[in-house]
């Protein structure tokens, strides 16, 4: 009776280690996600950026003739 006792806890603790394995895993996944998120963010608004001072040059050369 004892043994299964030990047994059953030991099989709990192994459970809950995987849990929070996974656990630490999806929020190790999700950062890398906002990582991502957060580069892209910055490339388009670099791209925005630069197609805003490409227009501005194109009115300054129409606005010049």
């Amino acid at each position: 009776m004892a043994e299964n006792r030990v047994s059953i806890i030991i099989s709990a603790k192994n459970m809950a280690s995987d849990a929070l394995n996974q656990v630490k895993t999806g929020f190790n996944n999700l950062g890398e996600s906002s990582k991502t998120y957060q580069r892209t963010l910055s490339e388009v608004n670099g791209t925005m950026s630069s197609a805003m001072s490409t227009a501005m040059r194109f009115a300054g050369i129409i606005n010049h003739k």
